[in-house]
């Protein structure tokens, strides 16, 4: 993996961590005072509240009963059937008690349009109020002329805004609760909305048993009217008919089914007698009297015939036979024929009879069933009517009341502990929040964990701050308090970048930054008066040649500079020596050109290789990498790269991209330094467990 990848994944890793709830309960630990303080200012607000602004507010109930139907004061059926006790029937209801109308009720029987509470405009507002204020300004516009209607309408607004009407769970109880600024004001208007609801279901009943009556009443006129002309058609038709009763004209019925049977007997002799006669006409002189009993019937005719034929026939014989058989027939021919048109004409004259009265029997009997159908709906409707008029006067409401309103001897609101508690607990909650989210929203470097994630290196040393003050009490410290917490810290440094190349120790040890303040100055002075302590003749470099902040740090009046040293070729009197720390040091100074031409010539590239034969160990102090481009052209001579980089200070951002800028340009960082832990703030950041021995360190001063 190449530098360049190596930045990439830093940067990529700043914003995978995880949330972790012991560092968030720890960023509220240590802003309890905040969160105390949060709590006092929201308890002094809620108190100054109820003291100053809130009024009372008073909440009075009363309880009204619904009933499954009305009581039947008489036994039969009410024009108005009573309330279901199914949940929409009671939902309806509690509209009902939410309606306009009612609400309407109340604020006139109460006139509640004479109460400020319910009608604004008798307020009278001073000059300060806020809304005479924002009208001034014109963020509210100037209410024109009220109408009486329109204060009515309002009055019932802040009628129905104040009611709360709930239904007992799984009854038909409800509870009318009143809230108003006036407790005497709530116990009237929850009993008078129970009342009105009441009497509403009077007057509905009352209304309806009215309109029943009047419908009745015109109806009954109506169909008695139909009834007397039912019966008046009936007589008059009857009157014009002769009509018979149904048991004669079923009589006559029978006696046409038998004359048609007889009609029919008599037909069949009549062809009969046809077929003899057609058969005698036919039959010759020569005929015998055996064909002629085979062809005659009637019994005389055949005595007549067996006597004739106990003699002897001759054709004469026979002729006037056949002839007197002939004529015999013809006359029971037409008599039979004129007995079966006799028939007929009866059968044609009693079936014309029974049609006509048949049609007759069915127009009456529809006349007699319309009647009767008109006189059933008159007397149904004349009996409701009769039952509607007892009715009335006598109606119940479907509800009672149940219990009335009192008044209450306690506001329900604002209920002051409650009020407290609540402003108390939310005013920890928003400064909890408040610590939470300014502890989500750090980036700084807390720990050495976070350091090696962001920068992909090892943490070579993590420095306490030091018990200094001012910059020039460094080395006074140094020099008095060797084994001072800091001064180990340092050693501990020293040896982590000897232990790095075992068998080639660092000799250019190369410190900087991402930004200034973060240590890197002081963390070059001690680093290099530890190295003097191994006997070792150290040459310590201000190589912040813009700042030059060395001159805070030690006396540089006779000093020579970085410039002239670069410049001269003689080796001697190079250096300012400083006995109390064992090391030689070249203060930073003014160059003609660019800092960065200067650091890339060849006179300075040939200064730091004479420099190598010299000395044993130079340490040089560095500017930020993120703010000149220094540090990366005087990191092609160090042996060793150390980032410093403050605690608690530095953007995770910072330190990634300061990194990225040395790998760019191929520098091996060696590693990092956590510089200026303050101990305290680090146990109460959770991270005490981690920060090695240098995390119980007392907080000092913060320098370069």
């Amino acid at each position: 993996m190449n530098a360049r990848q190596n930045s990439s994944l830093n940067l990529d890793a700043l914003g995978a961590g995880q949330i972790d709830l012991g560092v968030l309960a720890s960023a509220v630990w240590r802003g309890k005072w905040w969160v105390v303080l949060s709590v006092a200012i929201f308890a002094a607000v809620s108190v100054y509240y109820l003291k100053s602004f809130a009024v009372p507010k008073y909440t009075a109930y009363s309880v009204i009963a619904l009933a499954s139907r009305e009581e039947q004061i008489v036994d039969f059926e009410n024009i108005m059937s009573g309330l279901g006790s199914d949940q929409t029937a009671i939902n309806t209801e509690l509209e009902v008690l939410r309606s306009r109308k009612l609400i309407g009720t109340v604020v006139d029987q109460l006139d509640l349009v004479s109460v400020p509470e319910f009608n604004p405009s008798l307020v009278d507002l001073g000059p300060f109020d806020p809304v005479v204020i924002l009208r001034k300004v014109g963020l509210l516009s100037t209410p024109g002329v009220v109408t009486p209607e329109r204060v009515f309408d309002r009055a019932i607004d802040r009628t129905l805004a104040r009611l709360s009407v709930t239904n007992v769970r799984q009854s038909k109880v409800f509870r009318l609760s009143f809230t108003t600024e006036d407790p005497q004001l709530s116990a009237a208007m929850a009993n008078a909305l129970g009342e009105a609801y009441i009497q509403d279901q009077l007057d509905q009943k009352d209304v309806a048993t009215r309109n029943a009556i009047a419908f009745l009443t015109e109806r009954a006129d109506d169909l008695k009217t139909a009834l007397e002309r039912a019966e008046t058609g009936l007589k008059d038709f009857a009157a014009s008919t002769s009509l018979v009763d149904a048991e004669t004209l079923l009589a006559k019925n029978r006696q046409i089914k038998e004359l048609r049977e007889r009609l029919a007997d008599e037909q069949m002799r009549e062809a009969e007698q046809l077929r003899i006669v057609s058969l005698l006409e036919a039959m010759p002189d020569t005929t015998t009297p055996a064909e002629l009993r085979a062809i005659l019937t009637d019994p005389a005719m055949l005595r007549v015939v067996d006597t004739a034929d106990a003699g002897t026939l001759g054709p004469s014989e026979m002729n006037r036979l056949l002839t007197g058989l002939r004529n015999t027939t013809q006359i029971n021919l037409a008599r039979q024929t004129s007995q079966v048109a006799a028939l007929r004409l009866t059968v044609d004259n009693l079936g014309a009879e029974i049609e006509a009265q048949s049609t007759d029997l069915l127009k009456l009997e529809q006349l007699e069933r319309e009647a009767e159908a008109s006189r059933a709906i008159y007397e149904y409707f004349l009996g409701r009517l009769k039952e509607t008029t007892v009715q009335q006067g006598v109606q119940q409401a479907d509800a009672r009341l149940l219990s009335l309103a009192v008044v209450p001897g306690a506001p329900s609101a604002p209920r002051k502990s409650q009020t407290i508690v609540v402003m108390v607990l939310f005013g920890a909650l928003i400064a909890m929040i408040g610590l939470v989210l300014r502890e989500l929203r750090q980036t700084t470097v807390r720990s050495s964990e976070d350091l090696e994630q962001i920068a992909d290196l090892i943490v070579m040393g993590t420095l306490p701050a030091g018990d200094i003050r001012r910059r020039d009490q460094l080395l006074t410290y140094l020099i008095e308090k060797p084994n001072s917490q800091y001064a180990e810290a340092i050693r501990n440094l020293r040896s982590s970048i000897e232990l790095s190349r075992i068998d080639s120790p660092p000799k250019v040890v190369m410190l900087t930054s991402s930004v200034p303040g973060e240590g890197k100055t002081t963390t070059a002075i001690s680093l290099a008066q530890s190295y003097s302590g191994l006997g070792s003749r150290v040459l310590l470099i201000e190589a912040d040649i813009r700042r030059r902040t060395f001159k805070e740090y030690f006396d540089t009046k006779t000093a020579r500079t970085l410039v002239d040293a670069t410049m001269d070729q003689d080796t001697d009197n190079l250096t300012v020596s400083n006995s109390e720390l064992g090391i030689d040091i070249l203060f930073g100074g003014k160059a003609a050109v660019n800092a960065a031409d200067f650091f890339s010539s060849e006179k300075f590239h040939d200064f730091m290789e004479r420099m190598g034969k010299l000395y044993d160990r130079i340490v040089i102090d560095t500017p930020p990498v993120l703010v000149v481009p220094d540090a990366r052209i005087i990191g092609r001579h160090a042996d060793a790269i150390l980032y410093v980089v403050k605690w608690d200070s530095t953007s995770r951002h910072q330190v990634a991209a300061g990194i990225d800028s040395l790998r760019t340009v191929n520098l091996k960082v060696a590693g990092t330094v956590l510089s200026q832990v303050d101990g305290r703030k680090l146990r109460a950041y959770g991270y005490g467990d981690r920060a090695g021995g240098y995390g119980y360190y007392g907080r000092g001063y913060y320098d370069n």
